[in-house]
């Protein structure tokens, strides 16, 4: 790492922010409240923002590397000059916009922190910054041009579908999000506040209110505030009422405006306090100065040497993604529903994504930071009965599969992470499996077949056969957590529960199928065929059954004998990425691992390259949703030559892209060097040392990797027989044994 470069100065705000990446280029703080962005014209991507499309507004809350109908996009302002167009129904008046092209910008900058650019074609220079609760704007207007801005309560980010209560095929994890009330008020002619009633987006059709303050640093010349019930006239003390809240204001002509809109889930009170306390007087220079310095803390625990520029650049790029989500409502602090003294977290978008590798990332080198996360969610299901997989504007949302919390927890416990109350976890987690639930796609699981029949039936609507191999997994996974507590007859009925993955296995189509209530499979069923509207899908979640058949994470050497032994098995993990089912997705991840667990980790080491070579910091430089930082964490880990088993106490290697890697393991006082020699490219692993000590094994278990603090790769072009002989272990064991 170069001295005279900071870490931040590596990261590129624009990675993956187009489609399907959907990351924001706008800057926000690490778990931040505020994600202060531009947003496009109708119809909007999940995150508001694409590249080369036209930008009219920059809103205060988004989420980002998401998919589906989006969510937020909540309190927009947009500037302008000339005048406004005004019509006679909702909105009332808009921008003075002729053509959607002419919005299209060409002087964006992005960083760290910070957005720019100049808003065609009115010639307003545009600069953003923000801070944990409030976003600052300045708007340059052009000198002798009338200075007007819209403030839209009401903004959403629409994905192009029917709005809400409109008719379309739909869902309720699955509308578009709508202005259902709230108010607006002009309290002097310096600020307006006010809340926004909302409801949809992705995950559920729950309300949710954010009450604002926005605050200028000159006094408005005019103003005009409507709502869908129609226009009212300016002064001040005048307030509207009820959804589409809107303000239209003027200010002196060719002026600099300094804008803080201050935003909370909780109250006005909240918005303006987080304005005092968060701004107190200090310049645009200074509040983006201090936001660089905070991400040089989360940056900087990791230094890098070797590999090229681009490689660092992606590694920081993505680890600023990583701490995008979830937000931080702190303790007590924005959290409307309840207080408990305990730190909160809400936008986890979700937890099925997060825990393919995200959230192991955070248990070795955020453990703090885990902990607190997870004490969120036992608050949580304190508070409604049930742990959250996500949980979205306080809400729980919608589940892919069963609550993901079942593996964080086990994980974490196996782990040595401490400061969590794991007998509370291990009585949610229970329950998931043991109480059926009111509402089965935000909470517990389809128990009915799972326990009368051993296996999820095609009765299920849903991805029936992905399901059943992920709840047998959360079984094994509570049965480690019951052993760690010592509760042996939970860890032997649970240990069994897993076993049950075996019930849809087919020997003749060597697979696992839909299988009928009555035992039988269901006919015509093809294993290998890619599914289109996979989210949809009745056999298998996004992606086809003879790639979920990969996902036997509790006994992945069963399923090696199943297929015929590691020979046969290699045959049809290159069948997969050679017919190009295999893509870098959540379910998918550990794939190149597995000709690990055949002996073969040269041929991982070459899936594993390949897919690092797909990663850049373009705006399309994601070939997925950035899913709750699930693709920056498969790139961090794998670039340091390790990637999490989730669920298990247990990395697998592959090359490392850079000549070292030295960390800080939180606040434990430990740290992690990894680091490598290399001959040529260096393309596969032909030794390597922990602690000192040579292995001969392309994998570590956590506790060694903590006690060694140092692990060395040596590197050649051409494989040997290296880690070919001492497999992984086999995870289903006895519980005596575990």
């Amino acid at each position: 790492m170069s001295k005279q470069k900071s870490f931040s100065q590596y990261v590129s705000p624009w990675m993956g922010v187009n489609p399907p990446g959907h990351c924001l280029p706008g800057p926000y703080m690490p778990f931040g409240m505020v994600k202060l962005g531009p947003d496009r014209s109708f119809p909007h991507p999940t995150s508001g923002y694409q590249k080369k499309a036209p930008i009219v507004r920059f809103s205060h809350t988004h989420v980002a590397g998401t998919g589906g109908p989006g969510r937020y996009g909540n309190i927009a302002v947009s500037p302008f000059t000339g005048e406004p167009r005004r019509v006679t129904m909702p909105p009332y008046f808009t921008p003075p916009l002729q053509r959607y092209i002419d919005a299209v910008p060409d002087d964006e900058k992005a960083e760290v922190g910070y957005y720019a650019m100049t808003m065609r074609p009115w010639g307003v220079g545009v600069e953003l910054t923000c801070t944990q609760h409030t976003g600052v704007h300045r708007y340059r207007y052009p000198k002798g041009k009338p200075a007007w801005l819209v403030v839209d309560a009401a903004s959403v980010i629409q994905t192009g579908r029917a709005p809400s209560g409109h008719f379309q095929e739909c869902e309720m994890w699955d509308t578009q999000p709508v202005s259902i009330g709230g108010y607006l008020e002009i309290t002097s002619q310096n600020e307006l506040v006010g809340r926004s009633d909302l409801r949809g987006g992705w995950g559920h059709d729950k309300c949710y209110s954010i009450y604002f303050s926005v605050r200028s640093d000159k006094p408005f010349v005019e103003s005009t505030l409507a709502s869908d019930g129609g226009l009212l006239p300016s002064g001040a003390d005048v307030q509207v009422c009820g959804p589409g809240c809107r303000a239209l204001l003027r200010f002196k002509s060719g002026t600099e405006l300094n804008l803080h809109v201050g935003i909370s889930f909780v109250s006005v009170a909240n918005a303006r306090a987080s304005i005092d306390r968060e701004i107190a007087g200090r310049s645009f220079e200074d509040i983006r100065n201090e936001g660089v310095n905070e991400w040089e803390r989360w940056l900087s625990p990791f230094s890098l040497k070797g590999g090229s520029e681009e490689q660092r650049r992606v590694f920081y790029s993505l680890l600023y993604r990583l701490h995008c989500m979830p937000t931080d409502l702190g303790v007590d602090d924005e959290n409307p529903l309840w207080k408990s003294g305990v730190r909160q977290f809400t936008d986890c978008c979700c937890l099925w994504d997060s825990i393919r590798n995200a959230n192991s990332f955070f248990h070795l080198f955020y453990p703090e930071l885990s902990v607190d996360m997870m004490n969120s969610f036992l608050d949580i299901a304190d508070h409604t009965g049930w742990l959250p997989d996500a949980h979205i504007a306080m809400h729980s949302a919608y589940m892919q599969s069963a609550c993901a919390a079942d593996i964080l927890f086990s994980e974490a416990a196996l782990k040595g992470l401490e400061g969590v109350d794991y007998e509370k976890a291990l009585r949610y987690v229970r329950k998931n499996n043991e109480v059926l639930p009111k509402d089965v796609f935000v909470e517990g699981r389809y128990i009915d077949d799972y326990n009368k029949l051993g296996y999820l039936s095609t009765n299920v609507p849903k991805g029936c056969v992905s399901r059943h191999l992920e709840y047998t997994y959360h079984d094994w996974c509570i049965a480690q957590l019951a052993v760690i507590l010592g509760d042996k007859q939970t860890a032997e009925k649970y240990l069994g529960n897993s076993k049950r993955i075996w019930n849809l296995w087919s020997s003749a189509k060597k697979s696992f199928m839909p299988r009928n209530p009555d035992g039988s499979w269901l006919k015509g069923f093809e294993p290998w065929r890619n599914v289109p509207e996979g989210w949809n899908d009745a056999s298998c979640y996004e992606g086809s059954t003879i790639v979920w058949s990969m996902n036997v994470f509790q006994d992945f050497h069963g399923l090696i004998r199943r297929f015929g032994g590691p020979v046969k098995f290699i045959k049809v993990l290159d069948r997969i990425f050679d017919e190009g089912l295999f893509h870098i997705k959540e379910t998918r991840m550990h794939i190149p691992h597995l000709y690990t667990y055949a002996g073969r980790p040269d041929l991982a080491a070459e899936r594993v390259l390949k897919n690092l070579e797909t990663f850049n910091t373009s705006p399309d430089g994601l070939t997925d949703n950035e899913d709750m930082g699930c693709q920056s964490g498969y790139f961090l880990w794998q670039s340091m030559g390790l990637y999490p088993i989730y669920g298990q106490a247990i990395y697998m290697l592959s090359p490392p892209l850079f000549g070292s890697v030295e960390t800080k393991l939180g606040n434990t006082g430990k740290t992690l060097k990894i680091s490598a020699t290399r001959k040529g490219r260096g393309k596969y692993i032909v030794g390597a040392n922990l602690g000192g000590k040579a292995i001969n094994r392309a994998w570590v278990t956590h506790s060694e990797l903590l006690e060694a603090g140092e692990i060395h790769f040596k590197l050649a072009d051409k494989p040997n027989d290296w880690g070919r002989k001492e497999l992984p272990p086999n995870a289903m064991l006895p519980v005596s044994q575990c």
